[in-house]
């Protein structure tokens, strides 16, 4: 189901990366490109980082993933959303620790 390219032979990096790009969206994160493009890496390099020898994960790859995939409009951010939410899960922030760190 839409644009999945080099990871289409990898349904557990797809779920993986929709399941925490909602996540985040859910918990009051505005979801833009930059971020998707930070998630989708950590995910990718956290599964199977040889992936990445022979595929570049683009902004424009993201964009598109965003579009087909998850079904979103993709915006450019806004200031106002550089900001994080007060009352967010616990557990979102530590995926983000973790991912960041690998």
């Amino acid at each position: 189901t839409g644009r999945t390219g080099v990871l289409a032979k990898h349904p557990d990096i797809v779920d993986e990366i929709k399941k925490t790009l909602k996540d985040l969206r859910t918990s009051g994160f505005i979801v833009n490109v930059p971020l998707g493009h930070s998630i989708m890496l950590g995910v990718i390099r956290k599964h199977d980082a040889s992936l990445l020898t022979n595929f570049k994960c683009s902004e424009r790859y993201v964009h598109s993933f965003f579009e087909s995939s998850m079904k979103w409009s993709p915006r450019t951010a806004t200031r106002a959303a550089a900001h994080i939410p007060p009352m967010l899960p616990r557990s979102v922030l530590e995926h983000i620790f973790i991912l960041s760190t690998q």
